[in-house]
């Protein structure tokens, strides 16, 4: 019986296997034999200022409560975040990060078909083939500016029971106006709408193009917040999402107890407070992506795109030359940024890069001058 089932999930392998990500600092070590920290890495979009110092204190604190089983139900994190968005807590789940939260919500609801705007995000398509469904590509292309026809995306999404939305997308950057995501839940009220919002806080006026508060006018959308790439919390884990309450109820039925942590769930309180931390984050963001994007469209073999988030995607454009063998050529100058030739759409001229401090900014730069030079 084993070796049957384990036959039936080697047929999809390729597919079930998880996709590649950034901050796979590990893998590098092994491959190259260095030491991960003394590597600059533009392969993790997270906030380049590190966690808020006002938050080791709240963790150091709370390592006694690692004595008692965590609130299964994050039932103080949850109320905070109600009263922040104005909403009630029933309208509110909390995860272990974003990623078990799509992961819940394939499990929960088992679409048999799923339809995923691409490139993105590789959990979406990985979380619907494990939950038993098929996943169907909607491809946007690079010579569009990676921009998304609207007309034609809901006629596409009209028979299938999920629509996934990554916005602004990650690797792309590109930022659907929320008044086009609220479109496409009105014309699609028996498909699921998913929006993940990972990376939305980065966005300037994010509160303005969050669709959050749609779930009040859609019970079909589902919104996904993560405090992992805010607060550069990734090894704590800690995410949300926003939904009607029927919606959330379901999904809390089937989630497992216990996958947020106290001290994730403390922090959520605590950072929901920290607006200047926010404000510097954004002040940050928005200036080094216009450093970074202008000085990037001055190598006549990269091409930058426009983005809103805290990252950039690049095609290189000489044919002899792949983001591989650049990247080869940065990790031995300390630096290491995002392959995305694994992104459905994206081929191998294609990478990403976080949006950092100045110095590490400037630093990439003169590598890539450098190796301009020699090649």
């Amino acid at each position: 019986m084993l070796l049957y089932w384990a036959s039936q999930l080697s047929k999809r392998g390729a597919f079930l296997m998880p996709g590649g990500h950034g901050g796979q600092l590990e893998d590098l070590a092994e491959q190259y034999g260095i030491i991960p920290k003394q590597l600059i890495d533009f392969s993790v979009n997270v906030n380049p200022l590190g966690l808020p110092d006002s938050l080791r204190e709240v963790l150091q604190e709370g390592i006694a409560s690692l004595s008692r089983y965590p609130d299964p139900e994050s039932r103080r994190f949850r109320r905070k975040l109600a009263r922040h968005f104005n909403l009630s807590v029933g309208q509110i789940l909390v995860g272990n990060g974003c990623s078990e939260l799509i992961y819940l919500v394939n499990r929960c609801f088992q679409p048999e078909h799923a339809l995923i705007v691409q490139p993105t995000f590789s959990e979406y398509q990985r979380a619907a083939l494990l939950a038993g469904g098929q996943a169907e590509h909607y491809p946007l292309s690079p010579e569009s500016g990676f921009q998304c026809d609207l007309a034609r995306l809901i006629q596409k999404a009209s028979d299938t029971q999920i629509l996934f939305l990554c916005n602004p997308n990650n690797p792309t950057g590109h930022l659907l106006p929320r008044t086009e995501i609220l479109r496409i839940a009105k014309a699609l009220p028996q498909t699921l709408i998913v929006v993940d919002e990972a990376f939305m806080d980065f966005v300037v006026d994010a509160d303005f193009h969050s669709v959050v508060a749609g779930i009040f006018s859609y019970p079909n959308l589902i919104v996904l917040r993560s405090m992992t790439k805010l607060f550069a919390i990734p090894g704590l884990r800690l995410g949300y999402l926003v939904a009607h309450p029927a919606l959330v109820e379901h999904l809390t039925w089937v989630k497992e107890p216990w996958t947020v942590n106290s001290l994730a769930q403390l922090a959520g309180e605590h950072l929901l407070d920290q607006d200047d931390y926010i404000r510097r984050t954004r002040d940050l963001i928005c200036r080094e992506r216009q450093f970074l994007f202008e000085e990037l469209s001055g190598f006549e073999w990269l091409m930058p795109y426009p983005a809103t988030a805290n990252f950039l995607l690049v095609q290189i454009k000489r044919p002899d030359l792949t983001a591989v063998m650049l990247n080869d050529k940065l990790v031995h100058r300390g630096l290491y940024f995002r392959d995305c030739s694994n992104f459905v759409g994206l081929n191998e001229s294609f990478f990403r890069i976080a949006i950092r401090k100045r110095s590490d900014n400037r630093q990439l730069l003169a590598a890539l001058r450098e190796i301009e030079g020699i090649w």
